[in-house]
């Protein structure tokens, strides 16, 4: 229902408790820190449990594990970490669409090719997004 109605803190809420029931879940992991991130909700706490994590697996999960590395160094004002995460993500279209408006922005902000990012965007229905996600939407057009 709240990604239905795309409530981040409700979602946020929904995949902790699901977390609470699979600890050993890494998509619920992966989702709750992306979320906590994007919310700016216990930023420390969620970049302390970024850090443990493993940096293996599908391209996609390794990619998303490295946008949340760009995200936390974004929320943390350390732009030249989010400068050098950026590369690391091999294939931001396969990201999902909030997540790959997230690396557009980013790239943006770090002076990528603006054709590239608008590639990334231009397909991203805004209905999808949270509002959090179209805030970094309006940024990276």
């Amino acid at each position: 229902m709240a990604e239905y109605q795309r409530d981040g803190e409700g979602m946020l809420e929904a995949c902790s408790s699901l977390l609470d029931m699979k600890p050993d879940s890494m998509p619920y992991l992966l989702q709750k820190l992306y979320l906590q991130m994007l919310l700016g909700t216990e930023i420390e706490l969620a970049d302390q449990n970024l850090q443990n994590i493993e940096v293996t697996g599908s391209t996609e999960r390794v990619d998303q594990i490295h946008l949340l590395h760009a995200l936390s160094a974004y929320r943390q004002g350390l732009m030249d970490d989010l400068r050098a995460t950026l590369p690391k993500v091999s294939k931001p279209e396969n990201l999902p669409p909030g997540q790959r408006t997230v690396f557009a922005a980013f790239l943006k902000l770090s002076g990528g090719d603006e054709g590239r990012v608008f590639r990334l965007v231009e397909r991203v229905p805004p209905l999808l997004l949270l509002p959090e996600e179209k805030v970094f939407l309006q940024r990276a057009l």
